[in-house]
């Protein structure tokens, strides 16, 4: 398959007090980053060939506490540092900061515990110990906490991560640790069906390539060609770390996406990114992507 297919099968459903989740992924085609020569990557589901289990959870919420606790192989991204409102974008900058390079996500969740805790009508605190060698190992550990602020209009997220495990930094020395942190922020315009956000994202320039991420961008929903349509424009830019050997410092990719919804079960999403500067080098590149998603 030359180009990218991923199919998922989930399983959703309660134990008594409990709420599980349980999910299986293939993906087979070609990884277009590897041809793009981009750093942040243009599809969200590029990554190598693979088939396996992909998500298992228990989910206890305690309502004396108006806490939750999630225990199993958890995807984080699906619990931290996202946005709603640049879920439809197909970058994989636009769902994560990429300075959040040691996080348990796609293609490789890991055993974690997730405890989310609502402090008040708006407010809430989250907080994970993930393992962090191989996925399943707990001989070191990603920690993530994260405060969050979400009212009718706007929705405010400000998180830090910390690594325990060993990685030899950009400067050649052995760190025993990384760290960073990041910010969301997403709403709704109260006078149309306009959806916006903002993200930013900071690690060490010793640590990675990618030293900090700004990105933005808007959504609106309406109705186009006799179907149900979503439109959004987005920018992603990750600065590269000095101790890098680039011609220039910024990866920069402008974003275009119209989703149409045909039915319940089929959408089809013609897409086109300008990437400038891909991993630093004196280039721009057009990518076009359609994505076709069905689901029953």
């Amino acid at each position: 398959m030359d180009h990218p297919g991923l199919v998922e099968i989930s399983l959703v459903g309660d134990i008594g007090a409990f709420d599980y989740f349980i999910s299986g992924q293939v993906l087979e085609g070609k990884n277009a980053s590897t041809e793009i020569g981009d750093i942040q990557v243009a599809s969200n589901i590029d990554a190598g060939e693979f088939s396996k289990l992909y998500e298992y959870w228990l989910s206890y919420e305690f309502a004396s506490l108006d806490g939750v606790m999630t225990v199993g192989q958890m995807d984080l991204n699906n619990k931290f540092a996202y946005a709603d409102n640049a879920s439809e974008f197909l970058n994989s900058s636009m769902g994560i900061s990429p300075t959040i390079f040691t996080v348990p996500t796609y293609p490789e969740p890991a055993l974690s515990l997730v405890y989310e805790q609502h402090l008040g009508a708006n407010y809430s605190l989250a907080g994970t110990v993930s393992a962090g060698a191989g996925n399943d190992d707990f001989s070191d550990l990603f920690y993530m906490l994260e405060w969050r602020y979400h009212s009718d209009t706007i929705g405010l997220k400000a998180g830090g991560w910390h690594h325990t495990g060993e990685l030899t930094a950009l400067d050649g020395h052995i760190e025993d640790s990384s760290e960073g942190w990041y910010a969301v922020l997403e709403g709704q315009l109260t006078s149309m069906p306009v959806g916006y956000y903002a993200q930013y994202g900071y690690t060490d320039k010793r640590l990675t390539e990618i030293t900090q991420h700004v990105g933005a961008g808007i959504t609106a929903r309406h109705f186009l060609l006799n179907h149900n349509a979503v439109t959004g424009v987005g920018v992603t830019a990750a600065r590269l770390s000095e101790l890098t050997d680039t011609q220039r410092r910024w990866e920069t990719v402008a974003e275009v996406f119209v989703k149409f919804q045909i039915n319940d079960a089929l959408s089809l999403k013609p897409d086109i990114q300008y990437v400038m500067s891909p991993a630093g080098d004196d280039r721009n590149v057009w990518v076009s992507t359609l994505r076709v998603a069905l689901s029953f």
